[in-house]
């Protein structure tokens, strides 16, 4: 199951390279849930609007959630739900930004309500019955230097509600898009140049595999 999967990059990967023969997509937007929809076609894959708080699908083997974590201000609810979502044994895949002294307009412009420090992310996922397998950051040095000018980019008055901007955050991206294949090779070298620093706790987001171990 992908909760909040956005244009569903994530899910259309697996299904090609995974070997995924089923699963569930959770999106809360409309105009997303139609996006994954066109785009995964004939995957046998059950893509739902709602919100994960009240569908009923559960026993799953891996549940993904990108960037997700930081919109919901009862994450600990969302945790003990995802808890009840997956079987015994079953993997939990998360991305969130890191480190409230990072906190940036992006972050005011995409609906966030927090930014995890590692010892928070640590302790509410033990309380909600799971144990880290790994935990890494990841940024450093590219989002580092690219801070100030994504802050020029979202300076812009936003009188949008937060609900809004969690709906729009998958799926609205300003300015104009650059071809894939373009943005790979430009980001190659910088890619190389960040796996050296994964881990040091520079970079400004998380990526955690969490186990569950316990029903809660």
């Amino acid at each position: 199951m992908e909760i909040g999967a956005g244009k569903g990059d994530v899910s259309a990967y697996l299904i090609d390279n995974a070997n995924i023969e089923s699963g569930v997509i959770v999106e809360q937007s409309d105009r997303a849930a139609k996006i994954i929809k066109d785009r995964l076609g004939s995957a046998d894959i059950d893509v739902q609007c709602a919100d994960i708080m009240t569908i009923e699908a559960d026993g799953f083997d891996c549940v993904c959630s990108f960037e997700v974590l930081e919109h919901i201000p009862d994450d600990l609810a969302f945790m003990r739900n995802i808890n009840n979502r997956l079987k015994q044994a079953g993997l939990w895949f998360i991305s969130v930004p890191a480190y409230m002294r990072k906190w940036q307009k992006q972050d005011e412009f995409s609906g966030h309500v927090r930014r995890y420090e590692e010892d928070e992310i640590r302790e509410k996922l033990h309380a909600c019955g799971f144990e880290i397998v790994k935990l890494l950051d990841y940024g450093f040095p590219l989002t580092s230097i690219m801070r100030p000018f994504r802050d020029r980019y979202y300076q812009a008055d936003d009188h949008r509600s937060m609900l809004d901007k969690t709906l729009d955050s998958g799926t609205e991206k300003r300015g104009r898009r650059i071809n894939p294949t373009l943005m790979w090779l430009l980001l190659l070298p910088f890619i190389f140049l960040q796996s050296s620093f994964a881990g040091k706790r520079w970079g400004d987001g998380f990526i955690v595999v969490a186990k569950k171990i316990r029903e809660v």
